[in-house]
């Protein structure tokens, strides 16, 4: 798996996140709106795992500032594709960096402005009714489930995320993904795998830790990830650099409150180290 870190040092660094607000608040000068959409509002694409952080900050940021925060939350990829034909989103913030590498590659977002704002962990769960208590190795290659629930490995980061972990499980000379692809059913995103899970006892889910610690009165907690771990990259549009409320929760994203609220969701925050 490509390093997911690989940007975050440079990205962060204050003096260049200064220098990429300057850019965008020069734009502003020049009194570039958009046609479509007031410039009061900001328009914010992101990743469905994400959401109850993400809504947490924006309305801290609409209290802080006035502007109004407008939400679109599912899988990354189908928020890519909508970015890709429509151009109504201001900032995009993903769960991998592939369908940002996407939108970067066809114009629509600022590489200038890209960083990443959060990891995440991967952990296998059931509901509570079903009769799992702990997953180890073995259990992995001859998993007993009839389905197993997880995002899209062909689109969905989470997906993907979960079939490299399952990879890394050795089965001989074979491994967990060989031998449990066949019981996949796959979601259009992490909160469907988990709703999906939750909904039968008969099923194991790979969903985010985060997605777990919302549902733990109804999920049983069965193996947990070391190395498989997800980051979310966020990159203004170039509608968004003409827009000075995305502007300005570009930054307040990336504050100290911010990361806090991450925190108390169960984010990890790039640079900091990871507990095993």
């Amino acid at each position: 798996m490509r390093d997911i870190f690989d940007r975050t040092g440079s990205d962060r660094d204050h003096g260049i996140i200064l220098a990429i607000a300057s850019l965008a608040f020069g734009l502003l000068l020049g009194c570039h709106e958009r046609s479509n959409a007031p410039v009061a509002s900001v328009h914010i694409f992101a990743a469905a795992s994400l959401s109850g952080a993400i809504q947490e900050i924006g309305e801290r940021f609409e209290t802080e500032t006035g502007h109004e925060v407008v939400y679109n939350f599912a899988g990354s990829n189908v928020l890519a594709q909508q970015i890709d034909s429509a151009s109504l989103a201001d900032v995009y913030i993903s769960a991998d960096s592939d369908w940002m590498d996407y939108l970067e590659s066809r114009g629509k977002t600022i590489a200038e402005t890209r960083s990443i704002i959060a990891t995440n962990r991967l952990v296998a769960i059931c509901a509570v009714s079903a009769p799992w208590e702990r997953l180890d190795s073995d259990d992995w290659c001859s998993l007993e489930a009839d389905f197993l629930c997880m995002g899209n490995p062909n689109s969905v980061p989470a997906g993907k995320y979960a079939k490299a972990w399952l990879e890394s499980k050795e089965c001989g000379a074979s491994n967990a993904w060989i031998r449990s692809r066949g019981r996949v059913f796959p979601a259009s995103d992490a909160r469907a795998a988990l709703a999906q899970t939750l909904s039968v006892s008969n099923a194991i889910g790979i969903v985010y830790e985060t997605d777990f610690n919302s549902a733990r009165d109804r999920a049983r907690l069965l193996d947990r990830s070391s190395d498989a771990i997800a980051a979310y990259p966020m990159s203004l549009t170039r509608e968004g650099l003409q827009n000075q409320a995305a502007g300005r929760f570009y930054l307040f994203i990336q504050s100290e409150e911010s990361m806090e609220c991450f925190e108390r969701y169960g984010f990890g925050i790039p640079g900091e180290k990871e507990e095993g």
